[in-house]
């Protein structure tokens, strides 16, 4: 937890490492979000272990103690500024800490995910994350003998 501000954490990252190489379920990519994405209409995903999914007569709870299941919420981004970015995907409690990640396939090539924010607040009609920053993508990359580049 890092900072503060009117709403709790305004910068709520955690680095979490684990002993087996995860590489072969996907990789991601980390990236800074542009102003642009706005006014580019682009599409985030969110994706994550939400408590219940769905909406009105068929929301359905996906995640207990026993039960977990990953699922991905796409929407499109309304608004960024420096610390957050606003989009409206479908998301819940339990979404919170997953990555929000733009798509881009490369034809001929391979589908890259690029991480932009990690979710913080949703349930709504209009979801935020925490925007990644030059600073954590420099932790992240080179202060940091867990990561492998």
């Amino acid at each position: 937890y890092i900072g503060d501000d009117d709403n709790g954490a305004l910068y709520d990252y955690a680095l979490i490492t684990v002993k087996e190489d995860l590489s072969e379920y996907a990789c991601f990519d980390l990236g800074v979000p542009l102003n642009s994405i706005k006014d580019n209409n682009a599409v985030v995903t969110v994706t994550g272990f939400p408590l219940e999914v769905g909406k009105g007569e068929n929301k359905k709870i996906v995640n207990t103690d026993e039960l977990h299941m990953m699922y991905s919420g796409k929407g499109i981004v309304s608004n960024i500024n420096d610390k957050q970015i606003y989009y409206k995907a479908d998301t819940s409690g339990g979404n919170s800490g997953g990555p929000v990640y733009i798509t881009e396939l490369i034809p001929g090539h391979r589908t890259y995910n690029t991480v932009v924010a990690v979710h913080a607040y949703g349930g709504n009609s209009e979801n935020s994350g925490t925007c990644m920053t030059t600073d954590l993508i420099n932790f992240y990359s080179t202060n940091n003998k867990h990561i492998k580049w």
